[in-house]
């Protein structure tokens, strides 16, 4: 047959179709399909067959075309020889070798009690095949993929693998003495069903997988090289398991492969063979498929006892290569994604490092230090030390007004590290007390931003005021200060979806208070060349962050995070020698001038206490994070002025680096007056 032959049914329920059809008394012992034979019924219920033989004179079907038997209730059947007494042939291949099509066949094929032979050397197959009693072969080779059910008869009966051939499918090989046989390149994947000490196993090279939780016995195996495939699912403690009565040999190195169908560990390897006797246990290698990157598996062979065991465990902290602070919550991380199933089905299919350090860093909170870095830049940034114009010559009364804008970087080293930045605007003013010195207030807000991993955020809002006095000695200048501040804090944290572009799948926000505490003292020399001028300062400074507890919502019970109350505190010293020129008319006090200055210098921290981060999820074990150990570094920067001891304009850059691969880049610009 070259054309199609389609037959279809009504649609009414129960009608059927069919096709080619052999009736009693007729005689057509060959069929060579080299087009389409298809029969289909669209009713809920009904049959349709492609090919029936009701004459039993049908021997062989030859098919490299199409035959195709479609019901709605799935009850097709391509072709029905089961009134046979005597052997079938079904062979499926390619006509010859130039054909671009691909052959296939859709539905059962049914035969009847003779010796069955079924030889599909290319093209698709999905076929239920009922093979009657004799002695039956399915020989699967090229490149044919097949998704078949094979039930055969109570003969001895065989299936072969070969080529690049694929069964996939149970199969139940009935009472006699049979076998199957995967060779080199070949693979079966699927179970045997209702299967017994009656079957001969053996591997030559090819794949043999398990691909359920369920027993498939057998009576021996035999495996030559290749790979052997089971699963095992670490939540439930379910696995295959190849269970051989008799002998199994693994005489060349082979490869364990496991499915991990779950996420989770298994309290002790599974036996996923046992056998009666078992030789070369050793020839076997561990592979687990897409296997979650914070599990490992561990195989067990022992001959003497007959069995092979695969355990599912979870990576050490080393293993993984995690810093201090991710180590530290280790424990309560893994609980957190055992116990949630959507949790743990999102990191089953996390196999790589990059893609689960991720995910892994967006459950921490924040605890790396920044928060306390981009306030505590404010508040540096901001402080009323800036001394371009002699202080003694500014009037009973000054007002200023100054902002600032920042960005740091941390990188990780204790911790995951990250990136903030900031802004920071203040006003106030003084008044002269005596001919030397000046006492005065201010008021400033500071907004800081942090960035953690992934799109995990936290914002903070200060708003404060504080006092300030100010005084000249000739030409040393000694300025003190400090400040407190209210500060609102808001934290957003995101579980990233399974790719870059998909959104998150778990957001938790935290809203909490604290209150920050700055002071400081500065001394300045300057030292004068006519247009030149050297000037040496040292400046001591304390800040102190406070910050309440605090619960996330939004998350759920296995993201949402409750953490505790935290302190932080930093006590430094920092010496700069700055070197600058200064033009126009230097005397005279009220005329306008320009300075221009270039400054380097050291900052050294003398003394440190940044709050570790006390966090639990739901129902969890609390953890705690220690942040990055602060650091001293080096610091330069510029710095611009214009003006009179009545209007000055200003403007500086710093850039400041530290041991521990922090950087602080710092621009600020302001105006002071005087009446």
């Amino acid at each position: 047959m070259s054309g199609t032959v389609q037959g279809n049914a009504s649609a009414t329920a129960g009608g059927t179709s069919v096709a080619v059809q052999i009736d009693a008394g007729a005689s057509l012992p060959t069929i060579t399909n080299t087009g389409q034979i298809a029969a289909t019924t669209t009713a809920s219920t009904g049959l349709s067959t492609a090919i029936l033989d009701k004459s039993n004179t049908l021997n062989s079907v030859t098919n490299s075309g199409a035959i195709l038997a479609s019901s709605t209730d799935g009850s097709g059947r391509a072709i029905d020889v089961s009134g046979r007494t005597t052997g079938f042939t079904y062979t499926q291949a390619l006509a010859s070798s130039t054909q671009t099509s691909t052959p296939g066949i859709v539905g059962a094929i049914m035969t009847g009690s003779g010796d069955d032979v079924i030889n599909i050397s290319a093209g698709l197959t999905q076929s239920k095949v009922l093979l009657g009693a004799g002695n039956d072969q399915i020989n699967i080779s090229g490149t044919t993929i097949a998704a078949m059910d094979a039930q055969l008869g109570d003969g001895d009966d065989s299936v072969t693998i070969s080529g690049t051939g694929v069964y996939n499918g149970p199969i139940d090989f009935g009472a006699g003495n049979n076998s199957l046989t995967v060779n080199s390149g070949a693979s079966y994947f699927g179970k045997f069903v209702n299967s017994g000490s009656n079957i001969a196993v053996k591997v030559n090279g090819g794949t043999l997988g398990f691909n359920s939780t369920d027993t498939s016995n057998m009576g021996s195996l035999a495996v030559a090289g290749g790979t052997i495939g089971v699963v095992v699912s670490p939540a439930t403690g379910a696995h295959s398991l190849i269970n051989v009565t008799g002998a199994t040999t693994i005489s060349a190195p082979t490869t364990l492969k496991v499915s991990v169908i779950d996420f989770g560990v298994t309290a002790n390897p599974v036996t996923v063979l046992q056998s009666g006797t078992l030789a070369g246990s050793s020839n076997l290698t561990l592979s687990i498929d897409a296997l979650p990157y914070l599990l490992k598996g561990v195989l067990v062979g022992n001959d003497t006892a007959g069995t092979v065991g695969v355990g599912v465990q979870r990576k050490t902290a080393t293993e993984l290569g995690l810093r201090q602070s991710e180590a530290a919550a280790y424990d309560a991380v893994f609980a957190a994604i055992q116990g949630n199933t959507k949790l743990s089905s999102l990191f089953l299919g996390f196999t790589d490092r990059n893609s689960t350090m991720l995910r892994y860093r967006e459950m921490l909170p924040d605890h790396q230090g920044g928060v306390f870095d981009v306030l505590t830049q404010g508040a540096r940034a901001l402080a009323p030390t800036q001394a371009a114009t002699p202080w003694a010559q500014l009037g009973n009364l000054s007002l200023y007004a100054q902002q600032a804008i920042w960005d740091e970087h941390q990188s990780a080293n204790l911790t995951p590290g990250n990136g903030g930045s900031g802004w920071g605007l203040t006003g106030g003013g003084d008044v002269a007390i005596g001919d030397h010195s000046r006492v005065g207030v201010s008021i400033g807000y500071i907004h800081g931003s942090v960035r953690d991993s992934g799109d995990n955020e936290v914002t903070a809002n200060q708003f404060g005021g504080g006092v300030h006095w100010l005084t000249d000695l000739g030409n040393l200048h000694i300025a003190a200060y400090g400040n407190a501040g209210y500060v609102r804090l808001h934290e957003k944290r995101f579980f990233s979806g399974t790719t870059d572009t998909s959104a998150a799948v778990f957001s938790s926000v935290g809203r909490w208070n604290g209150i920050a505490m700055a002071a400081g003292g500065k001394v300045s020399y300057e030292a004068n060349a006519g247009a030149f001028y050297v000037r040496p300062s040292g400046e001591l400074s304390y800040n102190r962050l406070s910050e309440n507890k605090h619960s996330e919502t939004g998350g759920g019970t296995a993201f949402d995070l409750t953490v505790a109350k935290r302190t932080s505190s930093e006590f430094a010293a920092t010496g700069l020698v700055a070197a600058g020129v200064h033009f126009g008319n230097v005397v005279d006090p009220e005329a306008t001038t320009l300075r221009f200055e270039v400054e380097g210098g050291r900052r050294q921290v003398l003394s440190a206490n940044l709050g570790s981060t006390t966090a639990s999820f739901a129902g969890g074990q609390s953890f705690t994070l220690d942040p990055e150990d602060r650091r001293s570094g080096w610091l330069g920067g510029v710095t611009a002025s214009l003006g009179s001891s009545i209007f000055r304009f200003f403007a500086s850059g710093q850039y400041e680096t530290r041991s521990d691969g922090q950087r602080i880049i710092s621009g600020r610009f302001g105006f002071r007056g005087s009446f």
